[in-house]
């Protein structure tokens, strides 16, 4: 992770110090350096991140519906989330809908990841790459976890230092070519997505899901189908 690098790359700088140049760094410099460091290259993240137009940095407050809404015409929506049992074994998953409801892609996988924050930013992550690839670039993200989203939008030196890389890993996918919004949900309207990451963690191969279709539910696992139907949602 991130910030682990930093620790070790001035740890190592320190060592070289001493040995070759027998200059004597102090714990607390070292700790300072690294944690100047961290700060600089959170600040040169976030200058970056605010010169790119493709995304937007205001957040839809949809948390009063329990309801799922379809997206508007020409926009895919995505819903994600991330599971974690007593064991530390985790499952993400994702759902990609477009403007009537159909199901283009749904994802169950068991995954590892180090917190739930960067285990639901993966999720993210993972339902985008896989929009980007099929070719949308009209993407809407929605999200029970407004944490999360603030993370992704503007990440800061205090956010989750596990999701980090992954929230580096979703900027690098956004270009000027894509418009990509987010939304705060309410749980219930993300019930499909909160469903299939339970489901992922009883999974005992790596990953099961439902890839681009030609009719509705067609070629659908067994074990997603009733949880994609599971949704009643309506037209705004």
């Amino acid at each position: 992770m991130s910030f682990v690098a930093f620790m070790c790359w001035y740890l190592w700088k320190a060592w070289n110090d001493f040995y070759f140049d027998n200059v004597n760094s102090s714990p607390l410099n070292v700790i300072r350096c690294v944690d100047r460091a961290w700060h600089n290259y959170f600040n040169a993240i976030e200058s970056n991140a605010s010169q790119q137009p493709s995304s937007s940095n205001e957040v839809r407050d949809l948390s009063s519906s329990t309801t799922w809404i379809v997206p508007s015409m020409d926009v895919v929506k995505i819903n994600a989330d991330a599971a974690l049992n007593h064991l530390n074994q985790g499952g993400i998953a994702f759902i990609c809908r477009d403007y009537v409801g159909k199901p283009l892609i749904a994802i169950s996988q068991r995954c590892c990841f180090p917190s739930i924050a960067a285990g639901e930013a993966c999720a993210i992550s993972e339902g985008l790459s896989r929009m980007l690839q099929l070719g949308h670039s009209n993407i809407e993200v929605e999200y029970d976890n407004m944490e999360v989203i603030r993370m992704l939008i503007r990440a800061t030196s205090q956010s989750d230092i596990y999701a980090f890389d992954v929230v580096r890993d979703v900027k690098m996918l956004l270009s000027d070519d894509i418009t990509v919004s987010f939304s705060h949900i309410h749980r219930g309207a993300n019930s499909v997505a909160h469903s299939l990451a339970r489901r992922a963690l009883t999974l005992t191969g790596g990953l099961v899901g439902l890839y681009p279709i030609y009719g509705y539910l067609s070629h659908v696992p067994l074990c997603i189908i009733p949880v994609t139907l599971m949704n009643s949602f309506k037209f705004y």
